[in-house]
C-alpha cells in the first residue's frame, strides 16, 4: 500500500453538495468518519495495520 499514489476523496453532504476534497498521504485509506471533521484512516507498515485519526482544519 505504501507504494500506491495518494487517494483523493470527495466529502459530500446528504443533499449532494461537495464541501471538501481530501487528499491522503500514500499508504492511507479512509475507513470512517466522526463528528466535527474527524476522519479515521488506516496505515499499513509491513504486516501491521494502524488506525489513525485526522481532523479537518476547517470542518463545515
Amino acid at each position: 500500500m505504501a507504494n500506491q499514489p495518494p487517494l483523493v476523496y470527495d466529502v459530500i453532504t446528504p443533499d449532494g453538495t461537495l464541501i471538501e476534497r481530501v487528499k491522503l498521504p500514500p499508504g492511507r485509506q479512509v475507513v470512517g468518519f466522526g463528528p466535527n471533521g474527524l476522519i479515521y484512516v488506516t496505515a499499513r507498515e509491513g504486516r501491521q495495520l494502524f488506525l489513525e485519526t485526522v481532523r479537518l482544519a476547517n470542518p463545515k
